[in-house]
């Protein structure tokens, strides 16, 4: 009993060290450690008590790697420490549920009948991928933390994405782990001299090699077959496809204005005081033969006034694009119907009058001639940072909520659409933020016409942590899936370009993970390419969530029906 204790215990440890050292952290990120996390799920299946064991592991890994939750919400929420350590522990439960379930249902369905290695394999990557599917929508959902964005540090490892998704990537290593645990566990469990066994061995040892094999191949095929073209300079490499048009070059501001300070009326015309000169020295600095930007952007409610309004700042906005002949594309609140009862120009912050029910955290599009030309309001928001749930809806959540109190959600507008320097029009697949996780979003933006993805956000709310970096490799994984290039433009960083292979080009070419270029007043200009075709991907996502199930139900079965 003791053994077994020990050996379960020690399974647990592992696997929430791989999901903490797998993802992004402070320490050292090795993405490979991430499947440490479902192999040991997968031992932990054939234990005693396989869903407790299971979200436990999950629990500490996940609340592990989210840590940043408990400063964010102690900074800026003003959570004392043993209230804002929780605010880390309880996401973390509800990923290492997932965990649990994965255990809990991996467990019956061995039970069901005598399963060759492979076999439990492909129903751990199906079940899987079904469980990260469910995660990313139940509960307006919360898909951080997936396996495939683990290794979106090496490009090699995620050109799966665009042919199964992000989470079909997961459900692929999920299964390969499981198969490389099993495996590992009939060699040192003894038995060898088992009839048939050393043939099961030999051929699941085969087949994992086939699938590593396939990934490496793949990734390399796919690397190879689109060389990279620098957002930042230099030509396009031959034998490169030029892509439908020519190419929007976009001017990122990182205006690094301090969350604290971000909403108080005081600092407004100091925001957009720096928020300009940034962006006249993104576009001086084009001369040097560089393509001078058609497009500038602004992050995530960068502007923290309410422009429909109207007043001295909003009009020096439109002036800038004007007298510059760019377009312009910032974030702001906004709000829908009547604007009658909010101080001309007045402040977002405290502007209770403004309405809750009706606020819109907006993208707004200014043309070259300062005339407005498009907008799009986010429609995912963050619980507890942009709304608060109906059931939980107390005082103690009030800090957390952005300066203008309570969003709601946006609803379907027409894509913005902005012109290149050829006078080509590009239309715009925005992403506000937190929207950037979720792979369906993305997906409706392509298939409204979007040519290149858009992502602007704050991450300012989590200091010098890990999660800027977590962020950006989920957000990237949606041009990998989209086939799409990204423009990413944020506050306090990680700002950067990414092409559809999940190449990152970031400020100063530094590494996410290095924290340069975090908090810096910066600007990085580069050209993005428009694309119109569609990925694999792109055709299978309306049905992988059906063919997984059935594929499933098949593995559950077929034991059965031999009976």
């Amino acid at each position: 009993m003791i053994a077994r204790l020990s050996v379960s215990h020690g399974l647990i440890l592992l696997g929430a060290l791989g999901m903490f050292f797998g993802n992004a952290n402070p320490v050292l990120h090795l993405p490979l450690a991430a499947l440490l996390y479902p192999a040991c799920l997968g031992l932990l299946a054939r234990e005693d008590f396989p869903f407790r064991r299971g979200w436990l592991c999950g629990l500490i890994g996940s609340a592990a790697a989210l840590y940043w939750i408990s400063w964010a919400v102690h900074d800026y929420g003003a959570f004392p420490w043993p209230l804002a350590v929780p605010c880390a522990v309880l996401p973390g439960a509800w990923v290492g549920l997932w965990g649990g379930l994965f255990c809990f249902c991996l467990s019956r369905l061995s039970r069901t009948g005598k399963f060759s290695l492979p076999r439990r394999a492909l129903a751990a990557g199906l079940l899987w991928y079904l469980l990260e599917w469910t995660r990313g929508w139940f509960a307006t959902g919360f898909p951080w933390l997936t396996l495939g964005a683990a290794q979106a540090r090496w490009p090699l490892l995620i050109q799966g994405a665009s042919v199964i998704g992000d989470y079909g990537i997961s459900g692929l290593y999920a299964g390969m782990a499981c198969l490389a645990a099993d495996l590992a566990r009939a060699l040192l469990s003894g038995g060898r001299r088992a009839p048939g066994r050393g043939r099961e061995r030999a051929f699941s040892a085969a087949v994992l090699a086939l699938l590593a094999l396939l990934v490496a191949g793949f990734g390399a095929w796919r690397l190879e077959s689109m060389p990279p073209r620098d957002p930042l300079g230099g030509g396009t490499p031959a034998g490169v496809r030029t892509g439908e048009g020519g190419a929007l070059t976009v001017a990122l501001i990182q205006g690094n204005v301090p969350q604290d300070i971000k909403w108080a009326p005081s600092f407004q015309e100091s925001t957009v005081d720096k928020y300009l000169g940034l962006s006249r020295m993104a576009l001086s600095a084009s001369g040097a033969g560089a393509p001078a930007p058609d497009l500038v952007v602004w992050p995530e409610t960068s502007m923290p006034f309410f422009f429909q309004l109207g007043g001295e700042l909003p009009a020096r906005l439109r002036e800038f694009a004007r007298t510059r002949g760019v377009w312009l594309l910032f974030g702001g609140p906004a709000r829908e119907g009547r604007d009658e009862g909010i101080p001309d120009g007045g402040a977002a912050a405290g502007g209770d009058s403004a309405g809750a029910s009706s606020l819109r955290n907006r993208a707004f599009l200014l043309d070259p001639l300062g005339v407005p030309a498009g907008r799009y309001d986010k429609r995912h928001l963050v619980p507890f940072g942009e709304y608060i749930p109906p059931f939980l809806d107390l005082p103690l959540f009030e800090p957390l909520l952005q300066g203008v109190g309570g969003f709601s959600p946006g609803e379907e507008s027409p894509l913005p659409v902005v012109r290149n320097g050829r006078g080509e029009s590009v239309r715009l697949g925005m992403l506000i933020c937190y929207e950037a996780i979720f792979p369906e979003i993305a997906r409706t933006h392509v298939a409204a016409g979007a040519q290149v993805l858009l992502n602007i956000s704050n991450d300012g709310w989590y200091g010098r942590s890990s999660a800027p970096a977590q962020h950006l490799y989920l957000s990237l994984m949606r041009a990998v899936e989209q086939r799409r290039w990204m423009a990413r433009g944020t506050n306090t960083g990680l700002t950067a370009f990414a092409d559809p292979a999940g190449r990152l080009w970031t400020l100063g070419g530094a590494d996410p993970e290095s924290g340069a270029g975090l908090f810096e007043n910066a600007w990085l200009a580069g050209r993005i390419w428009p694309e119109t075709g569609f990925s694999i991907y792109f055709r299978l996502h309306p049905w992988m969530p059906a063919l997984a199930l059935t594929m499933l139900l098949l593995v559950f079965l077929r034991p059965r029906l031999r009976r």
